[in-house]
């Protein structure tokens, strides 16, 4: 896998703990009906920038969560609570397997999210090298009383 776009623009080792995980799913919240390109831009490629090292790659990263039975209602409950915000946007969780050579994965955690990882894009990614699983409404996790 080559990493060439990742790299530029910064002497930090993104890739330091990163590791090629396509046993594990993923989730990662999108428009649904389905996953676009821009669904999978990282902040970077968006065009935020950052200094320290820690910051720059998580900016090059992007955003996902690790999905098991365990941790699917928190990372439902932590999609709803943005959701409640703006219903239009972002409404689904795409859950996907990553295919080799699409990238690599670290794990990112903070406090309020022990799921967060990052996922770095290889240069030959493309929306076909995420094996898709299944996408989920968010309305559909709604409860109404």
């Amino acid at each position: 896998m080559k990493f060439e776009k990742l790299l530029q623009d910064t002497e930090c080792d993104c890739l330091e703990r990163a590791i090629e995980d396509t046993k594990n799913l993923f989730a990662r919240k999108i428009n649904k009906p389905n996953p676009l390109n821009k669904d999978f831009y990282s902040h970077w490629e968006r065009g935020k920038r950052a200094v320290e090292c820690k910051n720059i790659c998580g900016y090059k990263g992007i955003s996902v969560n690790k999905w098991s039975e365990n941790d699917k209602n928190a990372i439902i409950n932590k999609f709803l609570t943005t959701f409640s915000i703006s219903p239009k946007h972002k409404d689904g969780i795409f859950v996907f397997r990553i295919i080799e050579g699409a990238g690599l994965i670290e794990h990112t955690p903070n406090k309020n999210d022990v799921t967060h990882y990052d996922f770095y894009k290889s240069d030959d990614f493309s929306l076909e090298m995420l094996e898709s699983g299944i996408i989920l409404p968010l309305k559909d996790f709604i409860k109404h009383e």
